[in-house]
């Protein structure tokens, strides 16, 4: 025999005070892009050891030459 006592009912009262929505996005990557399909690239000219570097002038990333060498890399203090 099974007894089953009586339990008082839990009642809960959630609030939100600010409302948020979430939105969904769909993205829908695509495999096997090559650079020259990006819109925002600019790689005409393009040379062996180049490195692709942002110009804000014309708002795409272009092919560029580094010519300085690092000589000491400073990470900080931890």
């Amino acid at each position: 025999m099974v007894t089953v006592a009586k339990v008082a009912a839990i009642v809960a009262k959630v609030t939100q005070q600010t409302r948020s929505t979430i939105v969904a996005q769909n993205f829908a990557p695509k495999p096997n892009v090559s650079l020259t399909q990006l819109t925002d690239t600019n790689l005409s000219g393009v040379q062996d050891k180049q490195v692709l570097q942002y110009d804000s002038a014309s708002g795409k990333f272009v092919a560029n030459t580094v010519t300085s060498t690092v000589t000491a890399v400073n990470g900080g203090s931890f």
